[in-house]
């Protein structure tokens, strides 16, 4: 009687490319002509070697097979060696250390404001991060600086910005004597946004806050605002397109994170409840004509697709950093791409300032969506939903809120601890960065990773005083 191993390799090399690479894997183990065709075969090879790094094939034409293989381990070697295809220096002054500086990073893009020579004027940088491996060029560009409420934008006066380019979108919140304005211009010009209604939204007024954050994902833009004393929290979440409010939030909110076209995650605390909890929102269920207020727990249940409770209880404050949502357009002729693989860090500040990170991928918050649909409920425990016997971990080094993008490749499942990621080889990754840029006498550095760079970013106070301030941006990219 014939079997499956009777069968020509180049029938069994067209089955295998069709499964899961994980049961490829375990086929290896059945007997050594399984063994040989598949350690032999460059197509199996490849498609194994993409999901070992996180990543997609590119679309049909340009390299072949081989070329691809030879390829995607030359940049694995690069990273983990850490010897860049691409390096650069970015260096500026700060003439006040008190002013805000912000910096911008997708999965790949970075954009910095700076200042002008001899000028309090400030002006954005927009730098789209070549990468020789995948085949993306350099580009970069300059939106000058206005004096707002005009045509321009004040970048001198922002609180926070944020890009996206798949929009062709720049937002810029301003602080206009405490009233904080979101303004929208194109990415590529800095003038009106020609899909925007109008140029600013609606802006929060007569309230003071020390920290604000942005984020856009295509039409939506949600502004996170945190109290002096963290007292007073505010989410809203508006379509930038039509100017309208879609959510507003308060009090409880202590991040937030754009998912996918149809979900979005709001990390927050309850009053009347220890727990820490994920509520998830269904975009497409949100009303047109008037927005959704959320004062307490019992509004946010109503509203909310489904509550994932966290296993952290008692937290002082809590933040989520997500990897930035797959992007919609591509480069042409690009190799392979960085897959949809999202992972979120969540991290915790406790009563006694112990820091708790938990970092669960999308995967399974989307079964926890899932569970609460099939069995009709609106909320689950984290034994309910969450993997079974995983646990937060205290937070590892360096702090996971320096790398907010693309770190889904550089996190490896952990499946003999109580927890979901083994941070070593991004601590291994980060540390290698830091040696290789690293000046003497820095005041502070933080780190941005991206699907084909890493960024440290170092300032050093020029005066006693500290009111004169260098900024340097060491840019490697692969």
């Amino acid at each position: 009687m014939l079997t499956i191993a009777d069968l020509p390799n180049e029938i069994l090399e067209i089955i295998l490319l069709g499964v899961e690479v994980q049961s490829v894997v375990r086929v290896r183990q059945v007997c050594r002509k399984f063994n040989g065709l598949i350690c032999n075969s460059i197509s199996i090879q490849y498609r194994i070697e993409l999901v070992i790094d996180g990543l997609e094939d590119g679309p049909p034409g340009g390299k072949s097979i081989s070329d691809r293989l030879e390829t995607l381990r030359s940049r694995r070697s690069a990273w983990t060696a850490m010897q860049p295809t691409y390096e650069r220096v970015i260096e500026f002054q700060i003439p006040n250390a008190m002013n805000i500086c912000p910096r911008i990073a997708t999965r790949g893009h970075f954009a910095w404001v700076a200042w002008a020579n001899d000028s309090e004027q400030a002006h954005l940088h927009i730098l789209q991060v070549p990468s020789v491996y995948r085949g993306i060029p350099e580009k970069e560009w300059v939106i000058e600086g206005g004096v707002g409420n005009g045509d321009g934008v004040s970048f001198a006066s922002a609180e926070c910005v944020a890009i996206e380019p798949d929009e062709d979108l720049l937002v810029v919140v301003e602080n206009r004597d405490g009233d904080f304005t979101p303004v929208l211009r194109s990415l590529t010009t800095g003038q009106y946004h020609p899909e925007a209604i109008e140029s600013e939204l609606p802006s929060m007024e007569g309230v003071e806050y020390d920290v604000v954050v942005v984020d856009v994902f295509q039409q939506y833009a949600c502004v996170l605002f945190n109290g002096f004393w963290g007292d007073i929290k505010q989410v809203h979440l508006y379509n930038w397109k039509t100017g309208e409010i879609l959510l507003y939030m308060e009090y409880m909110p202590a991040g937030f994170a754009f998912v996918s076209e149809q979900y979005f995650l709001i990390a927050h605390s309850n009053r009347d409840d220890v727990r820490m909890t994920l509520s998830v929102f269904d975009l497409r269920t949100f009303p047109r004509d008037d927005a959704i207020f959320m004062s307490k727990p019992s509004d946010v249940a109503i509203v909310a697709t489904a509550q994932l409770h966290l296993p952290i209880y008692k937290g002082e404050a809590m933040q989520i950093i997500a990897s930035s949502p797959h992007p919609r357009k591509h480069h042409a002729n690009v190799p392979f791409y960085v897959g949809d693989n999202q992972v979120f860090v969540i991290r915790a500040t406790l009563e006694d300032d112990q820091t708790l990170t938990l970092v669960v991928p999308w995967s399974t918050i989307q079964r926890g969506i899932r569970k609460c649909q099939e069995e009709r409920k609106q909320s689950l425990e984290w034994g309910e939903w969450g993997p079974k016997g995983y646990s937060p971990i205290p937070e590892p080094k360096p702090e996971l809120q320096s790398l907010p993008k693309g770190m889904s490749p550089f996190l490896r499942p952990d499946m003999t601890a109580k927890h979901l990621y083994n941070f070593e080889r991004m601590q291994t990754l980060v540390h290698l960065a830091r040696k290789s840029v690293t000046n003497m006498g820095v005041a502070g550095q933080k780190m941005t990773i991206g699907d084909d760079y890493i960024i440290v970013d170092q300032w050093q106070n020029q005066s006693e005083d500290g009111i004169a301030q260098s900024r340097h941006y060491h840019i490697l990219s692969f």
